[in-house]
């Protein structure tokens, strides 16, 4: 029994250059061998290229060695090149999908079920490359939005003049693509703006889950074109509450680089906020990249109820910029550890506008009163007025929210877990220690020649004040020679 692959020229194909943008037609010949190999569970050798002028289908388990690819020739319109519909796909060597701007074909490669119960069971490939497309992958169908298209693991990769390198659809669909060279575009060769209007994205997940590690991530387009690297958009379908049907999207280690924003969400058949907890997500952590543009950094419709993780970044813009970082609904809640949008971007929590903004608890402001303070009446209120402020890295950026000629700390935006921790040292004075909130007062603590309160608060609203207060109520020596000192130190996770 021979386990020897099969070839499209033992079916009769002539084989072509790749580029020639008219070859022979060997779609038959490689169905054939596509077909043959399956059924004979014999690997298929793709070495040359061949000319296809229709699409070609495999539907089953296939083991594709490869040193060539397949040149798009249709003359009408086709939903793909090479379209996987069953079983499970292994690819190994430089696959390259020819596509020499044909505007009949919708997308390069498209993997999908074609029924519930048919699913596309693995997908690996190793370092394909797409020429002029519309469209590079297209993986899953909210057609049939619940079946399982999983287990994807996508090495290496690039495209050249493709607007849309990946759209993933379906709440079952999960893709892992490793270290790609993502180049969204339309400029390469002769082809520049071949598809005037369309949109550009690296990516496009559809209620699916996309997860990149490393590699490079970077777009290119013109003044008044539509661009990001992501967009992220939720099922349409009845089933859209189940698995990521509000889209996930994973970047980890990546050089993302444009001139446009790097995410968005859309909304198009605007849905109501899930209340039954499914959520969008958009997770970028230790990324490196360039940004050239006064646009806000990442942009969520204004229905959008998900999360942004943005983490361990390091971006850099040469111009100064204005725009918001992050423009967000009300319902999105942005994790961040305080730093990573750049030279000349706004600062990390400056620069967001809405949403509920969490980073890890750290110490946000520390003041202490400056030498020579002192109680002058006894039962009169002296506020604290901390004149000495550490400042440097996230105290820097909580610096104007403390007013020091009121002794007042106003919260910039919604703050959670708070603690503040106010310190009193004295000589002979007994008195109380006033906590404000909102401008109420409340009696907290109490001091004898030294003393300390510390209160946590589950949030702060934005524009939320704080302010501690003392009141000398006995003394041993002289009220009007009374100095003391203190120091206040407020911790949050926003």
């Amino acid at each position: 029994m021979t386990n020897h692959p099969f070839t499209p020229f033992q079916f009769g194909a002539s084989g072509c250059l790749k580029s020639n943008p008219n070859p022979p037609d060997d779609t038959v010949a490689v169905q054939r061998a596509i077909n043959a190999s399956i059924a004979a569970q014999r690997p298929l050798y793709l070495y040359g290229y061949f000319g296809i002028h229709d699409k070609v289908t495999i539907d089953g388990d296939l083991q594709v060695f490869c040193a060539g690819g397949l040149v798009a020739c249709s003359r009408v319109p086709q939903t793909c090149l090479l379209e996987i519909t069953n079983g499970g796909l292994e690819i190994t060597g430089n696959l390259s999908m020819i596509g020499n701007y044909n505007g009949n074909y919708e997308c390069a490669v498209w993997i999908h079920s074609t029924a519930q119960n048919k699913p596309v069971q693995y997908f690996r490939i190793n370092t394909a490359t797409f020429y002029a497309f519309k469209m590079g992958y297209r993986i899953g169908d909210v057609a049939i939005p619940s079946a399982i298209v999983s287990d994807f693991i996508i090495s290496g990769g690039s495209f050249y003049g493709c607007p849309i390198n990946m759209q993933v659809e379906g709440a079952e669909t999960y893709v892992h693509w490793i270290a790609p060279i993502a180049n969204a575009d339309q400029f390469y060769a002769g082809g520049r703006n071949a598809w005037p209007g369309i949109k550009i994205r690296n990516f496009i997940v559809i209620g699916a889950e996309v997860r990149v590690t490393g590699g490079q991530i970077d777009l290119y387009g013109n003044p008044g074109d539509d661009c990001c690297n992501v967009e992220l958009q939720p099922l349409t379908a009845t089933l859209f509450r189940e698995g990521t049907a509000h889209g996930r999207f994973y970047a980890v280690n990546c050089l993302m680089e444009a001139d446009w924003p790097l995410a968005v969400t859309t909304n198009p058949s605007n849905l109501v906020i899930d209340a039954l907890g499914f959520f969008g997500l958009l997770s970028f952590d230790n990324c490196s990249g360039y940004r050239n543009t006064n646009a806000p950094f990442i942009v969520t419709d204004p229905s959008f109820a998900g999360e942004i993780i943005y983490s361990n970044m390091r971006m850099f813009s040469p111009t100064s910029r204005t725009a918001k970082n992050i423009d967000c609904s009300p319902t999105t809640h942005i994790h961040s550890d305080g730093k990573g949008f750049g030279k000349r971007f706004l600062d990390d929590f400056a620069g967001i506008d809405g949403g509920i903004v969490h980073h890890p608890k750290q110490m946000i402001v520390e003041v202490t009163s400056v030498a020579g303070e002192q109680f002058n009446t006894l039962g009169t209120i002296f506020p604290v007025k901390f004149q000495n402020k550490t400042v440097g890295d996230i105290f820097d950026r909580y610096s104007s929210a403390y007013d020091q000629a009121r002794g007042i700390f106003t919260a910039p935006y919604a703050l959670k877990d708070v603690e503040l921790w106010a310190t009193i040292l004295t000589t002979g004075v007994v008195g109380t220690i006033i906590l404000v909130v909102d401008g109420v007062q409340y009696e907290y603590g109490s001091f004898d020649h030294d003393g300390q309160i510390s209160i946590r608060l589950s949030s702060m609203a934005g524009g939320g004040a704080l302010g501690v207060q003392l009141r000398p109520d006995t003394h041993t020596g002289n009220a009007h020679v009374s100095p003391f000192s203190s120091r206040l130190a407020i911790s949050a996770s926003v």
